[in-house]
């Protein structure tokens, strides 16, 4: 997919984009969308992603999650890439505004920024259950005090290089 808006859709589940593993082992490559103004119900008002995806000069906004989360990004058992993206003012009820990603592998963030994302009622504008995530050359700027958060239950490991995080390790 590549030069496209997706926008303004409503869904119980996966409202802008649902990614799942490519047919025959064929890689799913994301360029140039703008995935904006979409809104689900339960979770992930933007994009759900199930597959080693890789997403270029993208942005992700505007999104929302009226229970759950996230409303940004929901990434699950896979490791998909984000280069050059914008995650930028997505809302969840609760459970990351921002991104959820759960289960191993996790995603990485290459060149990417993350600003004005919150959730309302619990957890983290970044959410990691039982998952790793990597932050290179990225910048965190959400407006909450816990930038990142995780599930208390699994093992989660966070990984940054070059990277800014909004008042630093006190907000993890």
């Amino acid at each position: 997919l590549s030069n496209s808006v997706v926008s303004n859709n409503t869904a119980d589940f996966s409202a802008g984009i649902a990614v799942n593993n490519g047919i025959y082992g064929t890689q799913v490559t994301i360029t140039d969308v703008t995935i904006t103004g979409n809104t689900a119900i339960r979770e992930t008002g933007g994009i759900s992603i199930n597959s080693d995806a890789v997403l270029t000069n993208c942005t992700i906004s505007n999104n929302s999650t009226i229970m759950w989360g996230p409303g940004g990004i929901k990434v699950n058992g896979s490791s998909p890439v984000f280069y050059n993206c914008l995650i930028k003012n997505n809302y969840a009820d609760q459970y990351g505004g921002a991104v959820v990603a759960a289960n191993l592998p996790g995603p990485t963030f290459i060149n990417c920024t993350f600003v004005k994302n919150r959730t309302e009622n619990r957890e983290a504008d970044i959410y990691l259950n039982y998952t790793e995530m990597i932050f290179i050359n990225s910048i965190l700027w959400d407006p909450g005090t816990e930038q990142i958060g995780f599930n208390g239950t699994g093992e989660n490991t966070l990984t940054f290089a070059n990277s800014v995080l909004k008042r630093g390790i006190e907000s993890i």
